[in-house]
């Protein structure tokens, strides 16, 4: 997940200039890294724990994962009912930056509706 969402900022990162707060494309990426992180750091706990044989750290482990896969079912949950939402930023975002096609200074608007 860390590697998946440093791509998908690095690949995101271009169309930084098309959108008028960059946070709405980098909420995700960064959403994505941490949840990797997390579970990084939560296997490796389970890891020590199964390894020293010690059953409060296992069980710890276990309920650790149980509480992320809950939230990210939220997390799925959530972006399917957001849906229409994104859509229609999106689509405005879209309209509003035709405003700035073929000018200087907007390169990157050039750029994303010509690809």
């Amino acid at each position: 997940l860390i590697v998946v969402g440093a791509l998908v900022q690095a690949y995101l990162s271009q169309y930084f200039e098309f959108f008028s707060n960059p946070a709405q494309i980098n909420a995700p990426a960064f959403v994505i890294i941490g949840v990797g992180v997390l579970t990084l750091i939560i296997g490796f706990f389970g890891c020590c724990g199964a390894i020293k044989e010690h059953y409060c750290m296992v069980m710890t482990f276990a309920a650790l994962i149980g509480i992320i896969l809950v939230i990210e079912i939220g997390g799925g949950i959530a972006a399917f009912v957001m849906k229409g939402k994104v859509t229609d930023t999106l689509r405005d975002t879209m309209k509003d930056s035709m405003k700035n096609y073929n000018k200087t200074g907007s390169e990157g608007v050039t750029k994303v509706w010509d690809y």
